[in-house]
């Protein structure tokens, strides 16, 4: 799902094959429950790409990438020569997402996110963010297959 700096969307129970999420400067965006299957759309083929905006929530999604870099890009400048996913800065944490509760199937089981896949789960959660979150690294056709079937029925 794409955005153009829009507002106000709760997108929810999807499932969503070779696209992830992308917020461009909107706010009170809510992704929940989604699951997100190969989502090869944005340079390193995040499940979600979020730059600015307040308000941002990514909670209960299931994303299955095959890339080696992490599951998510979030970035709270305003600016596209800067990197800044900074948790602990009051200037920066109002316009990065919360994330909880996700589970994330990357190459090898690797987890690093950010905009420059500086934060690690460990880093994340001592933040109080990703958590119950769970990272693995296999998974099989048909349990995508009846994960999709049990989310659209």
């Amino acid at each position: 799902m794409q955005d153009d700096g829009s507002s106000q969307f709760w997108i929810q129970s999807n499932v969503l094959i070779y696209g992830g999420a992308k917020n461009y400067l909107g706010d009170t965006k809510v992704w929940d429950s989604n699951l997100i299957v190969v989502p090869e759309r944005w340079a390193g083929d995040p499940c979600i790409c979020a730059w600015r905006g307040t308000a941002h929530v990514f909670t209960n999604n299931t994303c299955i990438t095959p890339t080696s870099g992490g599951p998510n890009y979030f970035d709270s400048s305003a600016s596209g020569d800067k990197c800044i996913a900074n948790y602990t800065s009051a200037d920066s944490a109002p316009f990065l997402p919360v994330f909880a509760r996700n589970s994330y199937v990357t190459y090898k089981g690797q987890f690093a996110e950010g905009c420059a896949g500086e934060l690690t789960l460990a880093a994340m959660n001592a933040v109080g963010q990703e958590l119950g979150t769970r990272v693995g690294a296999n998974y099989k056709v048909e349990d995508v297959a009846a994960m999709a079937t049990a989310l659209l029925t």
